[in-house]
């Protein structure tokens, strides 16, 4: 089906030449605009645009077309703004999809916060590992924000969505049971050799088997790989001696606050990103709940600081007062990860 942001793609490379020209007047990549003409083309079945000596032009077909795409491109936004005036009132709702499970800690507080301005407020929550479904859940209009943990050198492949860094969960570490030899090190990031003889615990989903991969090659696994669904529970498990868990020191933090944990050399850092459809405008409610988490994100790294002379995480002197005035829930953050959905709503805030 012909879509809007399609048919705006073809006006402004016809009316620049240019499909760069175009990208940058539509702050979009020149892949992405590539990418929807060409759809366009598939679903027309027809070639609209040629490259000359002067630059792209439309073709003879493309000439016959043009004038009808822009009755259709006028009725969507027609109707696109009848819609808006018809809603005016702020939606009560939002739809979060993707590695959720790295947001838990923080939602009830921002639940706390926008329950102040939505009193129906409606927080869906849907775990998804893989980024392709997140991505098609966004392009579908399904869901309103997605969460990806990014390889702080890496990007997303997906030049239709926008990404926002929300805060840092730091480098890729074992949590070490009481007395293994690698606490007697010297401080800093542990090497692989002091781990190498040791079975390791891993969280079940991509992006935690990918910071174990990275961190130790095949031929480094020691004495094999033990799979867990829960932080939790494979925390418990390093600290009574069945292995060392693969995982960051946030995410080991939140489950255990006692636990032993140092990075690992070399091994990756993540950051975690709320994304959104390039282009879409976020309904208030998405766009305060994105600012809501960005806020308890950055009071979190007041608390929560990776030294990386010692390998270790820092805790500041404040990090009862922000737990308990933050609203973290140890529980939700340690939740097993799960495939199904969960309903946050405005009773869940905490006074």
């Amino acid at each position: 089906m012909v879509a809007l942001q399609q048919v705006e793609c073809l006006e402004e490379v016809v009316r620049t030449k240019s499909f760069r020209a175009a990208a940058q007047a539509l702050n979009m990549s020149q892949p992405a605009v590539s990418g929807h003409i060409a759809r366009l083309e598939r679903e027309l079945n027809l070639s609209l645009l040629q490259r000359t000596p002067s630059g792209s032009v439309l073709t003879a077909e493309g000439e016959q077309i043009l004038p009808h795409l822009r009755t259709f491109a006028e009725h969507s936004r027609h109707i696109s703004l009848a819609g808006e005036q018809m809603h005016a009132r702020p939606r009560q709702d939002l739809t979060l999809v993707g590695e959720t499970m790295r947001v838990r800690g923080m939602l009830p507080i921002v639940v706390a916060q926008l329950s102040r301005t939505y009193a129906q407020l409606t927080i869906r929550v849907e775990a998804m590992d893989d980024d392709i479904q997140v991505g098609e859940a966004l392009r579908a209009g399904r869901a309103d924000l997605g969460v990806f943990t990014l390889r702080q050198d890496a990007d997303v492949h997906d030049d239709e969505l926008e990404l926002t860094r929300v805060y840092d969960i730091g480098p890729t570490g074992a949590c070490l049971p009481d007395g293994h030899a690698a606490l007697r090190l010297p401080p800093g990031p542990l090497p692989l050799s002091a781990l190498r003889t040791d079975r390791l615990i891993v969280l079940e989903e991509p992006r935690s088997m990918e910071m174990a991969a990275i961190a130790f090659p095949e031929a480094d696994r020691g004495n094999g790989v033990s799979l867990v669904d829960d932080i939790a529970l494979g925390v418990r498990l390093a600290r009574s001696g069945a292995g060392v868990m693969i995982v960051n020191g946030l995410s080991a933090y939140l489950a255990d606050r006692d636990v032993s944990w140092r990075a690992i050399a070399g091994a990756p850092s993540y950051s975690l990103c709320l994304a959104q459809l390039r282009g879409r405008v976020l309904s208030p409610v998405a766009t305060d709940f994105a600012r809501y988490a960005t806020l308890v994100a950055d009071s979190g790294s007041k608390v929560f600081r990776y030294l990386p002379a010692t390998g270790c995480y820092e805790t500041g002197p404040g990090i009862d007062h922000w737990v308990a005035t933050r609203g973290v829930d140890f529980s939700l953050a340690a939740a097993p990860r799960g495939s199904g959905t969960r309903t946050y709503s405005a009773a869940d805030s905490k006074p």
